[in-house]
């Protein structure tokens, strides 16, 4: 009926600041990761979710990314990668995500942004993808190519790209990349090239919003038929 009951166990104890959520999905078990944006270490919080919903901490968890990181927006690829946007340090960092969920670096993490990096948005086209970064600072995307071996993060040409001031998490949906931008009630709209991950600004973006636009979501209707 849409009723919620609360899990055995719940709430489940993560780091200080807990900001964003990502889920990994790997052939043998699936698990939750979570930002703790206030943790002094920058730390991810590592859970695999049992099959009651239940979460448990995986062995080894919190995992570092950098001192006094701040990490927030949370991204998995389609090769098993978390990455963390790292608001204090400027950065993005990587892991593989091994089989037992536990997290091991990138090589070359963590890797620079703009300023401010609050949110990822992926995008599993190529030959490895590409990931995108909200600067929340300078207002600015940064694009990088995936290696689909092993998950490094190249910089695309030109990026950072102008954009707008962010003011919720980066989204990227059917080739396009949506931010909200309380700032000036808006709501930006960036096209990148999926050839080669150059990001522009939309015809006609940014488009008028409500007061001090937050979050997105999106949402998709089957086709019509007859159309």
């Amino acid at each position: 009926g849409g009723s919620l009951s609360s899990l055995a166990g719940s709430p489940f104890a993560a780091g200080m600041g807990l900001s964003h959520l990502a889920v990994a999905n790997l052939t043998n078990a699936n698990f939750l990761y979570a930002a703790n944006s206030d943790d002094p270490n920058g730390s991810i919080s590592a859970f695999t979710i049992n099959s009651d919903g239940s979460l448990t901490p995986v062995v080894g968890s919190p995992f570092q990314t950098v001192p006094n990181g701040g990490p927030e927006g949370l991204n998995v690829s389609e090769g098993n990668v978390l990455y963390v946007a790292l608001k204090n340090t400027n950065a993005v960092a990587g892991f593989s995500i091994n089989a037992d969920g536990s997290l091991s670096p990138v090589a070359g993490s963590p890797f620079s942004a703009g300023k401010g990096t609050s949110s990822l948005a992926g995008c599993g086209c190529g030959p490895g993808g590409f990931l995108f970064a909200a600067n929340n600072l300078d207002g600015t995307i940064s694009a990088y190519s995936i290696d689909a071996s092993t998950g490094a993060l190249t910089q695309i040409s030109g990026s950072p790209f102008a954009a707008t001031t962010p003011s919720g998490d980066i989204l990227f949906v059917e080739g396009e990349l949506f931010l909200p931008d309380a700032s000036s009630n808006a709501i930006g709209s960036f096209v990148p090239d999926l050839s080669n991950g150059v990001v522009s600004p939309a015809p006609g973006s940014p488009f008028l919003a409500g007061s001090g636009p937050l979050a997105l979501a999106y949402s998709a209707f089957p086709p019509l038929d007859p159309p």
